[in-house]
């Protein structure tokens, strides 16, 4: 009986130190076997500046994110295919002056950074392998440079339509130990461009501010006018437009007496056709510029007050413009002085025309 009991005890001691060891190691385990994370893979790209085929001196945009710490200095790119031009691969010139690099912030994706003291010129071709001397990089910052080919042939992109045409991204240090390491995949079209075409459709438009003007009561001493009317001319003509008007009389006539008021003889497109109402009888038209400056025809372009053109009963110009407008204005006046004999009457009255065009 003894024995059995010592027996057990010892069982019993055996079980607790065994589960006291199965504890402990439980708790050990992270720092004696630690978890194993993933690394931040390293990211970047080659864009072409085009990818048609069989396109000599072609150039593109590197870019990568680096990962690993490390002291570059240098980049190689090795582009798909073996450096000599074909269906897939790309044809690389050797000439290392022939490779040119900038930072242009308009060369490059938005939001990059600019590749620090990227070479000028590459340093090394071999193959399909172009070495460009690079300057020291911070991890997770993306960094861009662009290239241009220029010469015989410069960066020759293949004479088929391929896609997944592979290559290569990697930083180095000034010794070549490689540090980061992109694979990258592009391809090649039979035409990489889009025609855009596209109509603007001719238009113009004319409007008069009003289709009447009284006179009123015209006197013998002086020029008496009607309101100015504003004639609002807008198109997208190339060469801009052309405004004429006409007199149905080149007069003011009276039906009930047979009387008239002439216009003198039209003088076309010349001073001398203006006739200043102070001093002389007649029936006229001034043109006055607005709105953008239309050129008023010299032989309308009134003193804006007492003076103006003979009116013709053929169209004749009045003002224009030699391109587009929008709302361009100008205005026009008729007014009369009559003579000492010209018989009383309320009915002497005219009727102008005015038209207008766009030169397209």
């Amino acid at each position: 009986m003894v024995n059995l009991s010592i027996t057990k005890l010892n069982k019993q001691k055996l079980f607790n130190s065994l589960s006291v060891l199965i504890l402990l190691a439980g708790m050990l385990e992270p720092f004696i076997f630690p978890v194993k994370t993933d690394a931040t893979a390293t990211t970047g790209f080659f864009r072409p500046d085009r990818m048609v085929v069989s396109l000599n001196d072609s150039g593109g945009v590197i870019c990568l994110t680096p990962q690993t710490t490390g002291t570059e200095g240098k980049v190689v790119v090795t582009f798909p295919g073996n450096g000599t031009q074909g269906s897939a691969s790309y044809g690389v010139d050797t000439t290392v002056g022939h490779w040119t690099t900038d930072t242009t912030a308009t060369n490059l994706p938005q939001g990059v950074t600019g590749w620090p003291s990227i070479g000028a010129n590459a340093t090394s071709v071999s193959g399909a392998a172009v070495t460009i001397a690079s300057g020291d990089l911070t991890v997770n910052t993306q960094y861009c440079f662009h290239f241009t080919t220029s010469g015989a042939n410069g960066l020759q992109t293949p004479t088929g339509a391929n896609s997944s045409l592979t290559g290569t991204i990697q930083t180095q240090t000034a010794g070549g130990a490689a540090i980061d390491t992109v694979n990258f995949a592009t391809a090649s079209l039979s035409n990489d461009q889009i025609a855009v075409t596209a109509t603007v459709p001719s238009t113009f438009s004319f409007s008069l501010g009003s289709n009447t003007a009284a006179i009123g009561t015209i006197n013998t001493t002086g020029a008496t006018s009607a309101t100015a009317i504003t004639a609002t001319v807008s198109t997208n003509a190339n060469n801009g437009w052309i405004a004429w008007a006409k007199s149905a009389n080149a007069a003011l006539n009276s039906a009930s007496t047979g009387d008239t008021i002439p216009s003198a003889a039209y003088v076309n497109n010349n001073s001398s056709n203006i006739v200043n109402l102070s001093s002389a009888a007649g029936y006229v038209l001034d043109v006055q510029t607005g709105t953008n400056s239309p050129t008023i025809a010299t032989s309308y372009a009134g003193n804006g007050s007492t003076s103006g053109g003979n009116f013709d009963t053929h169209f004749e110009q009045l003002a224009s413009q030699t391109a587009p407008a929008s709302g361009s204005t100008f205005t026009m006046a008729v007014r009369a002085r009559a003579s000492a004999t010209n018989k009383a009457a309320t009915d002497y009255s005219d009727t102008v025309t005015v038209n207008a065009a766009g030169q397209f």
